[in-house]
């Protein structure tokens, strides 16, 4: 038989727990109607797209990378608009004291930051307006930014960070799912899988020349998407890495490349101290 005192503890047990179910329904609620009481928009996790003209012929002057934009809320049968602005991009560098407690903060614009009608058609162009739609009855749409193949290019990568904008059909979604960069060159550049792990096991130290040379012996793109299909299959990456590595000796055996000074390859042939390009075993 329950005493008086265990009948008085359950009844506030169970006044507790009705309490707090009362509670999570109504954050659930307000977390519902966050994001139902009118459409938004948002961007995939945050991403950065290498691209280069470095691949294409001289002749092509433009090219089209795409952002995945997806919305939340209902469908509609109607195009709705959305819209995308540049914005600047920064790092931050964190200062401590000797306790290792945060004292300031500091940040600094990254560099080489796109310019509108020379690096991308700009977003407000009238060319740009009737691309950036979700189109009826969809939840997401690849929107295109068409980039221009200007000479500075070839000198550095330039950097486009793209935030979406609040319009008329659509409010915001996730902060952190709002912008997304693209880095543009003509040349080539360290490909964003060239991380330590590829350096300790795979192709060694990245370098331009290297680049260049894996190029040569595979015949295509050395790229993000070569990579993502490379890495899915183990066996190819050893056969890559082998044929690499045979063709870079063959290279430096060969008594012609040996008498022009190209043998052994290094990461600057013109300088006798520069490193040697070399492939993990």
């Amino acid at each position: 038989m329950e005493t008086k005192y265990q009948k008085i503890m359950k009844q506030i047990i169970y006044t507790v727990l009705f309490l707090v179910a009362i509670g999570l329904t109504g954050c659930q609620k307000a977390e519902y109607l966050l994001f139902n009481d009118i459409a938004r928009v948002q961007m995939d996790e945050a991403n950065e797209i290498l691209t280069s003209f470095y691949y294409m012929d001289a002749a092509i002057g433009r090219d089209t990378v795409y952002l995945t934009v997806n919305t939340i809320g209902d469908p509609e049968n109607r195009v709705r608009q959305i819209a995308l602005e540049q914005i600047s991009e920064y790092d931050v560098e964190y200062k401590y004291d000797e306790k290792g407690n945060l004292i300031d903060s500091i940040l600094t614009e990254k560099p080489n930051k796109a310019v509108a009608g020379v690096h991308y058609v700009p977003m407000d162009d009238p060319e740009m307006l009737p691309l950036l739609v979700i189109q009826p009855n969809a939840v997401t749409a690849e929107i295109p930014v068409i980039l221009l193949r200007d000479a500075s290019l070839k000198e550095d990568d330039y950097r486009l960070c793209l935030r979406l904008k609040a319009t008329d059909d659509f409010r915001l979604g996730e902060t952190g799912k709002l912008s997304g960069t693209i880095v543009l060159s003509d040349k080539l550049s360290k490909p964003n899988f060239w991380n330590s792990s590829v350096d300790r096991y795979y192709f060694g130290v990245y370098s331009t020349r290297k680049h260049e040379f894996m190029i040569e012996v595979m015949q295509t793109e050395i790229s993000d998407a070569w990579w993502n299909k490379l890495s899915a299959d183990y066996a190819e990456i050893n056969y890559t890495k082998d044929k690499l590595r045979d063709a870079l000796q063959a290279y430096n055996d060969d008594p012609d490349n040996k008498v022009q000074g190209l043998a052994p390859m290094r990461e600057n042939q013109n300088d006798p101290n520069s490193a040697l390009i070399t492939f993990p075993s």
